[in-house]
């Protein structure tokens, strides 16, 4: 087609048959389409230029839009908006409008009439690119192709949005056959807050900033800036390289931000970005995993493949590569880690986070692991547990977890609380039933912690070895709003990856502190797409106390509504079937400790004819400014895995009045089994109309290590003479020791196999509230005899002395945990060498344990330089004998 144009000067049209439109020598609205020039001199005349027709004014084309097979995700989608945007405009039908890749068989010739964006692997896109520098961007007619690429991925959406701004404006697409615009040096956004998509909660008065730069200087009098259409250019502060909007109110909504910038020489710009304000009234859940592994450690894989593996196969909505902190650096952190994962990131799409994991193991302290999220800060277990919480509190951005917490890898002394790093320390990675009661433990120990699956991966199947994930609730699929999720406990873990939890109280999201409520409306919403159904529901408050209860059956979709008092400092929902199981984060409630349990002490009723001998004594303390009235201690006898509130207690107490600021106790006696070793006191008492409640509790054991001796200088030329553990029967029957073992954990993550290595079977009997020393012999020269003169004592073999002989020694280096196993049941727990205390072992000197009062079997170590006392024991050792 040809079509007539006037042009200024005939000679200067002749030469300008390539029509070379260069950017910096147009201003804004400038005519590209024509191949016009401008001259001073007044002459003119009208030439035919050859036009090409790309789309008909009817919507038929002949052309195919393509694209390079290798181009990211993001751009993929990009391109793919840009091809619906031409289809629409111009009214082509899908079916005649093919839009595809770059990629051809063996000895194919791609088609003549082609559209192509981007970095095509095309002849005629890498003539316009030669030369394009990184922001530098080009529309060209090459021939009967049109090419529509930058010299980054960035440069070529600027020309997409330049095509669809200045060039898609009549109703027919048509070129002229030689025509070039391209773009050199534009300004360009170096960075903006907040990130695309992000979601204001509760706040309307947002802090709009586009950080840029432009050489030689920003066009003020074209530049724009608006708001959803609306110019908001006057109410900006224009900087040098910055716009900020930071005084202007909005109403609830969806926002479109378009800056549009010019600079002195008419290179534009165009920046879009999107912001929503709101309540949080409604929330979507996104699941992901925070915990994986990759070559850069002990895994599998690249950071790259990771972070795609988990988008594209997985289908997480968030996701982190959290490598070993010892296996890499801060260089490789910074710079490998951090912006893979910034690359990877796409707002309102898929969410990268990225992070490292703190890896304790037997010879640094045996803590446990610990993620650290969001951060530039590093560090590695070169410092112990105390200094890292303390620069971790310190580094308000950062997201910590607790990883796989137990046992067997760490549960950091028993979760031992720390009030300034609790800020920080937002996640505990709860894999399933099995940690339950660690989940429980953190939570009655203080922390808030709400819990997330991980699969920690070590294998390349990065968030596809299981169904089981986390769920994070968050207004929108930023990064920020993650990142404001995990810091607000708005999280849970289940092992039904289509399980939707949305559970509130008071209208408040999971993971809300309430002040001080008159009451508690609690919502559970859930619904599944497995056939099971959804199962039994329960609220369950501190300690594992299940206050109420329901079962959805097979439902595969459940509202629970319920109204209860706020008697307990936290509440949190739990879900099972015979499949799986998930648990939420708690909601708190806050200022109304009023009532409260301060201590439980043991006690052993000796020389009783009945079976009743374990004393269990709560003390407490009201609180308030006025009188408690019906005061009243009740008591549970359960699992570890905790009781329904619908139990009937096994003893309660009332202790009537209890006046401003003072303290009581009560006490009572039961039986121990196995089975079920807790005692609970849920105490609770009336003020001003309103109950106010606490509970604790305490662990009973028939048997306890009180003393343990590692190391001792040489005797007769043996080495470790005379090495022992002191063990007490805290009964009043005589306990059959061949049901019991003593293991030891020789490495971090110990197994089965290497436990059942580094056992010891013992054997005899022990008297009731009395001692047995378990003497580890490495010599047949020596003899019981040896051993009393050594200490002093009387011991007799078979009786008050147990000698264990071809046996593995008490271990003296790394950290060391041991363990009085009844059946397969842990009963008593100590440590040495453990945590900060790196060296408790001293020759010649024992290290002596008092038995634990609340939560836990592990006991308290009182001394790591105690004089050598086996066979007698010491006040606070063990639960005090009492007579009736």
């Amino acid at each position: 087609m040809k079509k007539p144009i006037v042009l200024i000067l005939v000679a200067l049209a002749l030469a300008m048959l390539v029509a070379l439109v260069a950017c910096d020598n147009n201003g804004p609205g400038a005519d590209t389409t024509d191949g016009s020039a401008s001259s001073t001199d007044t002459s003119s005349a009208e030439i035919d230029v050859d036009y090409i027709s790309i789309i008909a004014a009817d919507g038929t084309t002949d052309y195919q839009l393509v694209r390079a097979d290798t181009a990211s995700a993001e751009m993929v989608a990009e391109i793919s908006d840009f091809y619906k945007a031409l289809s629409q405009k111009f009214g082509v039908s899908f079916l005649s409008f093919r839009y595809t890749s770059d990629w051809l068989k063996p000895d194919d010739t791609p088609p003549d009439k082609e559209i192509l964006v981007g970095e095509t692997n095309r002849e005629e896109t890498r003539q316009v690119l030669e030369g394009l520098q990184e922001f530098d961007y080009a529309i060209a007619m090459v021939g009967s192709k049109l090419v529509i690429c930058g010299g980054s991925d960035e440069a070529t959406l600027q020309a997409m949005a330049y095509f669809t701004d200045n060039i898609m404006t009549g109703n027919t697409l048509e070129l002229p056959e030689n025509f070039s615009y391209i773009c050199t040096s534009p300004p360009r956004i170096l960075s903006y807050s907040p990130e695309n998509y992000y979601y204001y909660e509760d706040v309307y008065t947002p802090e709009l900033v586009i950080n840029y730069v432009c050489s030689p200087a920003v066009d003020r009098t074209a530049s724009k800036l608006a708001v959803n259409g609306k110019d908001y250019t006057a109410q900006a502060n224009w900087e040098d390289g910055r716009v900020t909007l930071s005084s202007t109110t909005f109403e609830a909504g969806d926002y479109e931000v378009s800056l549009t910038l010019y600079d002195t020489n008419g290179n534009p710009y165009r920046h879009t970005q999107y912001f929503s304000c709101g309540d949080g009234s409604v929330m979507h859940l996104y699941k992901g995993e925070v915990h994986a592994h990759t070559s850069e450690s002990d895994g599998e894989g690249t950071v790259e493949a990771a972070y795609a593996y988990a988008r594209d196969v997985a289908k997480l909505d968030f996701f982190a590569i959290t490598d070993h902190s010892n296996s890499i650096n801060l260089n490789t952190y910074k710079n490998t880690h951090k912006p893979i994962a910034d690359e990877y990131n796409n707002p309102g799409k898929y969410v990268t986070l990225y992070g490292y994991e703190q890896t304790y193991n037997i010879s640094s302290g045996y803590y446990g692991h610990l993620n650290v999220l969001n951060t530039l800060t590093f560090t590695t277990r070169s410092i112990n547990l105390t200094a890292f919480y303390k620069l971790m509190a310190k580094t308000a951005e950062s997201i910590v977890m607790f990883n796989h917490p137990g046992y067997t890898w760490g549960n950091f002394i028993d979760f031992k609380y720390n009030k300034e790093v609790d800020k920080v320390l937002n996640l505990i990675e709860i894999k399933g039933s099995s940690y339950d009661l660690q989940y429980v433990l953190a939570l009655t120990q203080g922390w808030h912690v709400s819990p997330i699956y991980n699969e920690d991966n070590h294998s390349a199947n990065w968030g596809a070895a299981s169904e089981a994930c986390g769920y994070a609730l968050a207004p929108a699929l930023t990064r920020q709003n993650i990142v404001e999720a995990f810091n607000k406990n708005r999280t849970y873990t289940t092992t039904d990856g289509t399980l939707k939890i949305y559970y509130k109280i008071n209208d408040e999201w999971m993971g809300a502190r309430l002040d001080n409520p008159d009451k508690l409306e609690v919502s559970v919403s859930l619904s599944t797409q497995r056939p099971v159904g959804i199962g039994n529901i329960y609220l369950v408050a501190e300690d594992n106390i299940i206050v109420a209860q329901t079962s959805a059956g097979t439902d595969k979709t459940y509202e629970w509504n319920l109204t209860l008092s706020p008697d307990y400092d936290y509440y949190y929902v739990k879900v099972s079937n015979s499949s799986y199981w998930a648990v939420t984060a708690p909601i708190w409630i806050e200022n109304r400790d009023l009532m409260n349990i301060t201590d439980i002490t043991q006690s052993l009723l000796v020389n009783d004819s009945g079976s009743n001998d374990y004393g269990v004594k709560v003390h407490i303390t009201n609180s308030a400014s006025k009188a408690m009235t019906d005061v009243t201690v009740s008591f549970y006898k359960s699992s570890l895995n905790g009781f329904n509130l619908k139990t009937t207690p096994f003893a309660t107490v009332k202790l009537g009045t209890l006046n401003a600021g003072s303290s009581s106790s009560a006490e009572t006696f039961t039986s121990y089994a196995l089975a079920s070793p807790r005692i609970t006191a849920v105490v609770s008492g009336k003020l001003d109309g309103k109950t106010y409640a606490d509970t604790s509790y305490t662990m009973l054991s028939p048997l306890y290590m009180t003393e343990v001796l590692p190391a001792m200088s040489a005797y007769n030329g043996v080495s470790t003479p005379f090495s022992y553990i002191e063990l007490y029967n805290n009964s009043d029957t005589i306990l059959d020791l061949s049901q019991y073992k003593l293991r030891y954990y020789s490495k971090a993550g110990a197994k089965a196999a290497d436990l059942a290595n580094n056992t010891w079977n013992l054997s005899g009997t022990i008297q009731p509230h009395s001692t047995l020393v378990v003497w580890f012999k490495t010599s047949t020269n020596l003899t019981v005899a040896d051993f009393n003169a050594k200490f002093g004592t009387n011991l007799v073999e078979g009786s008050s002395i147990l000698v264990l002989t071809r046996t593995k020694v008490l271990p003296t280096s790394n950290a060391v945990q041991i363990e009085l196993v009844l059946g397969s049941t842990v009963v008593n727990r100590i440590w040495y060498n453990w945590g900060d205390s790196k060296v408790d072992v001293k020759n010649n000197k024992a290290i002596t344990f008092d038995y634990n009062h609340m939560y836990v079997q592990t006991s308290v170590m009182t001394s790591s330089s105690a004089t050598p006392t086996p066979g007698s024991i010491s006040q606070g050792q063990v639960p005090t004998a009492v007579t009736k």
